[in-house]
């Protein structure tokens, strides 16, 4: 975590991430650096939803779009956990390499995501 702050309500924090095995032949293609990026994200506990973005390293200006929600809503008995989300990288030929890639990485994290849900439910 590079840091962490409060907007009203809403608590925030900005995380690193860097390269690994799996997403460094899609960076390579770019010349490296953008599967090193930072995330942030916002937890608004009273409304049960986690906002995120992701800031590659490498500019590669409007052509790169990361952005999405995980919310925890009643659903009779049980909760439903809702994932909403956007990637779009617009670079010719590797786009949807990187597209891929980035999805992968999101559903490795689907387990920390699990730990926030809980702790926006007051469980943890």
């Amino acid at each position: 975590v590079l840091r962490e702050w409060q907007e009203g309500e809403i608590h925030c924090w900005r995380t690193r991430y860097e390269a690994d095995g799996q997403s460094q032949d899609a960076s390579r293609l770019l010349g490296g650096g953008l599967f090193e990026y930072e995330q942030e994200a916002r937890l608004d506990k009273s409304a049960g939803r986690l906002t995120w973005e992701v800031f590659p390293k490498l500019n590669v200006g409007g052509s790169f779009k990361a952005q999405g929600s995980v919310e925890v809503r009643a659903a009779g008995d049980e909760t439903e956990r809702i994932i909403e989300g956007e990637i779009r990288v617009g670079i010719p030929i590797i786009g949807a390499k990187i597209e891929e890639a980035v999805r992968e990485r999101l559903a490795q994290s689907y387990e920390g995501d699990a730990r926030i849900v809980l702790e926006m439910l007051g469980k943890a």
